[in-house]
C-alpha cells in the first residue's frame, strides 16, 4: 500500500502555517460591510413596477448602485469561502488531523449549506448564494489542497467558462428584440399573489440559479479565495501591504470602468440597443470579479490601519486578563458557519482549533475546553526545549517558587478570573471605534443577518407582504435596505456585547457538530 503522505504536487503551499492566534478584523469587516452591498442588490431585486427608475433620485441610485454595488459583493463572498475553507483544513492540521478529516469536516459543511440555502431560497429569496457556495465545496473539495499552479489554471479556465457562456447568452438576442421593461417576467416567483404558489415557483428558480450562480459567478473567486488562504492575505495584511495596495487600485479601478457604461444606460442617461445593452450587462458582471477582489483589499486596508491603534486594556472593556482571546478567526460564518471554537474530526472526537496553540504544563491561567469544562492552561506560555528546566505549578503540599511574588489575599488577576465566556474566547477587545467594532459583529454573524435581511424584504416587498415591490422606485428599495442593514448592525452589536453568537449561527454548529456538545454561553 503507497504512502498517505501527501505529495508536493497536491500539498498546501509552503506559506500554510500555523499563524496569529488573535481573531483578524478584516475578513469580519469585509463581511459586516458588503451585507450592506447584498441588501441593496436584494431589495432592488424585488422591484416589480415597470419603472423603477422614474425621478433623479431613483437614477442617482442606480448609476451609484451599478457603478459600485451591484455584481461586486458576491465575488468577494465567494472569496471569503475559499478563504475560509483553507483556514479549516489548517485548523484541522493544526489539531493532529490530516486530509479526510478535513475534507469530512468540509464536506459536512457543504451539505448543511445547501440544504440551508434551499431552505432560504425556496421560502424566501431565489438568488441564493448559500446553496451555491455548498455545492461549490462538495464538486471542488478537492482544490483545498491544490497547488498554486493548479488554482491559477483553475481559476482561468473557469473565467473564460463563464466569458464564452456569456458572449453566447448576447449573441442569442435579436438585434431588434424589445426591452421586456421589467424583471418580474424573468423571476415570476416576485408577483405571484399567494405564498404557497410563490413557493412552487421559486423551487424551479433555486434549483436553476443555484448551479449557475456556483459555476458562472462564484467558483473563479472561490478558487482566488483558495490561493489567498494560502498566503494569509487577510490574516496578516501588514505583510503583503504592497500586494493589496496594487488590488485595491486595480480591483476598483476595473470595476467601475467596467460597470460605469451598464450603469449610465439603466440611469437613462445614455441610449443603447438590446444587443448593446446586453454586452454592457455582461461586462458589468464580469467586472464583478475585478470589483470584489478590490474591495476585499481595501476593506483589509483599512483593517490593518484600525488594527494598528492602541488595544484597550482588559479593565478599560470589562473583560478579565483571562478573557483575552488565543484563537484565530476564521472568515467562514456566512459561507461554512461560525469557526470560533473546536472542529471535530471524522470520530466525532473534540479537537483544538487554535493553530498556534501549543499544549503546556498546568498553569494559573483558567480557561474552558471545547466542551465548557473549565481546563488549566496558559494561553501565554511556550514550552520550554527539552532538557531545560521549566518552573512547575505550584502544589498544596509542595510548593514550588515560580520567579513571581504570590499577593495575599490573591487579587482579581488571571489566576483568579472566572472562565472567559464563548464571545470572550474568539473576540478580541476592539481597538477600533465603536462602529467599526459594530460593522465587525455584523460579519461575525453574518448568516443571521443575511436571513434576517431576507425575512424583512419578503415582508416589505412581496404582494402577500406589504407589496411594496410594485410601487416603490430604486431610491426607496435602497431606503429600506439601508434602514434594514442598520438593524442588523443594532442587532449584532447587541449579541456581541451579550457575548452571543447569532441563531443562525448556533444552528449552523448543531447542525455540523451534531455529535458534539455545544459550549453554553450565559
Amino acid at each position: 500500500m503507497a504512502s498517505h503522505t501527501p505529495r508536493h504536487r497536491t500539498g498546501p503551499a509552503p506559506a500554510d502555517t500555523p499563524g496569529p492566534a488573535q481573531r483578524s478584523l478584516a475578513p469580519d469587516l469585509a463581511r459586516g460591510f458588503m451585507l450592506l452591498f447584498i441588501a441593496l442588490v436584494n431589495a432592488g431585486f424585488f422591484l416589480t413596477g415597470p419603472d423603477t427608475v422614474r425621478a433623479l433620485a431613483n437614477e442617482v441610485v442606480t448609476f451609484v448602485q451599478l457603478t459600485l454595488v451591484n455584481g461586486r459583493a458576491i465575488p468577494l463572498f465567494a472569496l471569503l469561502f475559499g478563504y475560509g475553507a483553507v483556514m479549516i483544513m489548517r485548523r484541522v492540521r493544526a489539531s493532529g488531523g490530516g486530509w479526510v478529516q478535513a475534507r469530512i469536516l468540509l464536506r459536512r459543511r457543504g451539505w448543511v449549506l445547501l440544504a440551508l440555502g434551499a431552505a432560504h431560497g425556496i421560502l424566501l429569496l431565489p438568488v441564493d448564494i448559500l446553496g451555491a457556495y455548498g455545492l461549490a465545496l462538495l464538486l471542488f473539495v478537492g482544490l483545498v489542497r491544490a497547488r498554486d499552479v493548479t488554482l491559477w489554471w483553475t481559476a482561468g479556465v473557469l473565467a473564460a467558462v463563464s466569458v464564452a457562456a456569456h458572449t453566447a447568452w448576447v449573441l442569442s438576442i435579436p438585434v431588434d428584440g424589445a426591452d421586456d421593461g421589467g424583471g418580474a417576467a424573468a423571476v415570476p416567483s416576485l408577483v405571484e399573489p399567494s405564498f404557497v404558489a410563490a413557493t412552487v415557483e421559486r423551487f424551479n428558480e433555486w434549483t436553476l440559479y443555484t448551479p449557475v450562480t456556483m459555476l458562472l459567478v462564484a467558483m473563479p473567486m472561490i478558487v482566488l479565495g483558495l490561493w489567498a488562504g494560502h498566503r494569509r492575505l487577510l490574516e496578516e495584511p501588514r505583510a503583503h501591504l504592497p500586494l493589496l495596495r496594487s488590488a485595491a487600485a486595480w480591483g476598483l479601478g476595473i470595476g467601475v470602468l467596467t460597470g460605469l457604461p451598464n450603469a449610465l444606460v439603466a440611469a437613462g442617461w445614455a441610449a443603447a440597443g438590446p444587443r448593446l445593452d446586453g454586452a454592457l450587462a455582461v461586462l458589468h458582471d464580469l467586472g464583478g470579479w475585478a470589483g470584489g477582489i478590490g474591495w476585499a483589499a481595501l476593506i483589509a486596508l483599512l483593517a490593518t490601519r484600525w488594527e494598528s491603534r492602541p488595544t484597550r486594556t482588559p479593565a478599560s472593556t470589562g473583560i478579565p486578563a483571562s478573557a483575552v482571546p488565543t484563537d484565530a478567526s476564521s472568515p467562514t460564518d456566512l459561507i461554512a458557519g461560525s469557526s470560533h471554537t473546536d472542529t471535530s474530526a471524522d470520530t466525532g472526537t473534540p479537537v483544538a482549533t487554535d493553530p498556534t496553540h501549543t499544549p503546556a504544563p498546568a498553569g494559573p491561567t483558567s480557561t474552558s475546553s471545547p466542551t465548557g469544562t473549565p481546563v488549566a492552561t496558559d494561553p501565554t506560555h511556550t514550552p520550554a526545549p527539552t532538557g531545560t528546566s521549566v518552573p512547575t505549578a505550584p502544589t498544596p503540599t509542595a510548593p514550588v517558587s515560580t520567579g513571581q511574588r504570590t499577593p495575599a489575599p490573591p487579587a482579581p488577576t488571571a489566576s483568579t478570573a472566572p472562565p472567559a465566556t464563548a464571545e470572550q474566547r474568539t473576540s478580541a477587545p476592539p481597538a477600533a471605534g465603536p462602529v467599526v467594532t459594530a460593522v465587525a459583529a455584523v460579519g461575525e454573524r453574518s448568516l443571521s443577518c443575511y436571513l434576517l435581511q431576507s425575512l424583512v424584504f419578503t415582508a416589505v416587498f412581496a404582494p402577500y407582504g406589504l407589496g411594496l415591490g410594485a410601487s416603490l422606485g430604486a431610491a426607496g428599495a435602497a431606503a429600506v435596505a439601508v434602514a434594514t442593514w442598520l438593524a442588523s448592525v443594532a442587532a449584532a452589536e447587541a449579541l456581541r456585547r451579550a457575548d452571543r453568537r447569532g441563531p443562525a449561527e448556533v444552528l449552523m454548529r448543531r447542525l455540523i457538530r451534531r455529535r458534539e456538545p455545544l459550549p453554553r454561553t450565559p
